[in-house]
C-alpha cells in the first residue's frame, strides 16, 4: 500500500456521495486514478477498502492547486471516515 493522505476534511456533495480533503497531491509519485482500490485507516485502526469514485478538480487563479479532493462511492456516509483517518491506494 502506498499512502496518499490524511483525511482534513469531510463532506457530502448532494447526490454524489462523501468527498475527502485535502486529497490526492498534484505531485504524486503514483497514478491515482478514478477507480484505483484504497483503504481508508481510521483512527481506531479498523479499515475501509473501497475505491474512488471521482477527483475534484478545483481551480483558483490567486493560488496554484496543490491537492485534489476524492469523491468516494455514494454508499459511503460521511460519519464512516472520521477526520484524522489516513487513505493508502491498494497493489494493483
Amino acid at each position: 500500500m502506498k499512502y496518499i493522505f490524511e483525511v482534513e476534511e469531510v463532506f457530502n456533495l448532494t447526490n454524489r456521495g462523501c468527498v475527502l480533503a485535502p486529497g490526492v497531491s498534484s505531485n504524486a509519485e503514483c497514478p491515482v486514478l478514478v477507480g484505483s482500490k484504497i483503504v481508508i485507516v481510521r483512527p481506531d485502526g479498523s479499515e475501509l477498502e473501497t475505491k474512488i469514485n471521482g477527483i475534484e478538480i478545483i481551480r483558483s487563479v490567486q493560488t496554484p492547486v496543490k491537492f485534489n479532493p476524492i469523491l468516494l462511492p455514494r454508499d459511503i456516509e460521511k460519519s464512516k471516515v472520521p477526520i484524522g483517518s489516513k487513505v493508502y491506494l491498494m497493489n494493483e
